[in-house]
């Protein structure tokens, strides 16, 4: 019987995680468990949270987010069909699959997207077989995004680094939202800045790198920015995963892989010169 249901348990996950699309591409690859039906909604978790200091905080979203109490609209993943030259000008036709939305923790009907330090999100991302995005995709994203917000800053002050502050965002960010009629798994862009990987991680470990928060127009607020330390995180910043395994030309492959090659780095970085470091 034992045997039986272990056999159960791995048809159940694959075809809930490894999902196979009409082109052959693995869709919800991401290995995030199921939401457990007893998971607290984003509402409690936030009011849980509110006291916490910086490591418990940052603790307690790891376990939330790792044992799967995300929206279910996160969980599939938007694909992403371009042509991108390559270093020697070549055209290459690139497909990547990424989160239609920033990490978000609770149910569909009561979340908070949460902002999370470096670390914390580069342990979720390798924990789920995921990257950090790049500048370029972080453009990407926006670019096929169905939902292109506009930007909204919040007083900048130290209360930026604050609960209340990521709570009184999302709110505006929801019902600038609703305004286009769109579902939860329309892909959205717009809203947050990316914690992105870079170049320049290599050599300032110490810092944590943002990007994006792009108009309308696709010119966006943020360059990349190293201004901040490893401890550092406030309300616009979001955590978007990106599926490490890709297709060029259609041949299977991975970002950590084209990142490091002399030729195709160009197709998913905007920087010069290949990433010798892709992690935090």
């Amino acid at each position: 019987m034992d045997k039986i249901r272990l056999i159960f348990i791995i048809i159940f996950f694959t075809f809930n995680n490894y999902a196979i699309a009409d082109d052959g591409f693995a869709q919800n690859f991401l290995k995030i468990p199921p939401r457990q039906n007893n998971a607290i909604s984003g509402s409690e978790f936030m009011k849980q949270v509110s006291n916490m200091d910086l490591v418990e905080r940052e603790a307690a979203i790891y376990n939330e987010i790792a044992s799967g109490n995300i929206p279910n609209s996160l969980r599939k993943l938007n694909r992403i069909k371009k042509t991108i030259k390559d270093a020697n000008d070549v055209d290459c036709v690139v497909e990547i699959e990424i989160m239609p939305d920033f990490l978000a923790i609770g149910s569909d009907d009561d979340f908070c997207r949460i902002p999370m330090l470096p670390l914390t999100a580069q342990k979720l991302a390798t924990l789920f077989g995921a990257t950090l995005p790049t500048s370029k995709i972080s453009d990407l994203a926006w670019e096929f995004a169905e939902v292109k917000m506009s930007p909204q800053p919040m007083t900048p002050d130290s209360t930026m680094t604050t609960v209340p502050v990521f709570i009184e965002h999302n709110r505006l960010l929801e019902i600038q939202r609703a305004e286009f009629g769109k579902g939860l798994d329309a892909p959205i862009a717009g809203h947050k800045k990316d914690i992105v990987i870079t170049n320049r991680i290599a050599g300032e470990q110490t810092k944590v790198f943002i990007y994006g928060w792009h108009y309308q127009d696709g010119k966006h607020i943020q360059p990349i920015s190293g201004a901040h330390g490893l401890n550092y995180v406030d309300y616009s910043h979001g955590v978007r995963l990106v599926k490490q395994e890709i297709k060029v030309d259609g041949i299977p492959a991975n970002v950590r892989d084209v990142l490091r090659d002399e030729v195709k780095y160009k197709l998913l970085s905007h920087e010069s010169g290949v990433m010798i470091q892709t992690e935090y």
